[in-house]
């Protein structure tokens, strides 16, 4: 996947969008309140393109697989600064909004 600007990529991936195709080995272990993780400063991330893309698409299973809407990646015992979010199932259906889902990157 080909960031569509710098910090974010698109999803466009078939397995986002239809859920009987995520498999187990996708989803990650989630952890809530209390956990170190959670109360660390995330670290910038510096790893290759196309592991930020496998770890965000197994960050997105993981928020369908929870029906979430959103996912950072302390949640799932990585303090690294990226979130995903899937805006599309709180869009009213007589809206011309489609949402948005999409990964991003050391955000500011």
């Amino acid at each position: 996947m080909v960031p569509e600007v710098a910090g974010s990529i698109p999803v466009s991936h078939p397995s986002f969008f239809l859920r009987d195709t995520i498999r187990m080995a996708d989803i990650l272990t989630m952890y809530g309140y209390g956990f170190s993780v959670l109360k660390r400063r995330a670290e910038s991330i510096e790893l290759p393109d196309e592991a930020k893309a496998a770890f965000a698409e197994s960050m997105f299973a993981t928020m369908d697989a929870s029906d979430g809407v959103g996912l950072a990646a302390p949640q799932v015992g990585v303090s690294e600064r990226l979130f995903v979010i899937d805006s599309r199932a709180m869009i009213d259906e007589e809206s011309d909004e489609q949402g948005i889902r999409k990964a991003f990157f050391n955000p500011e």
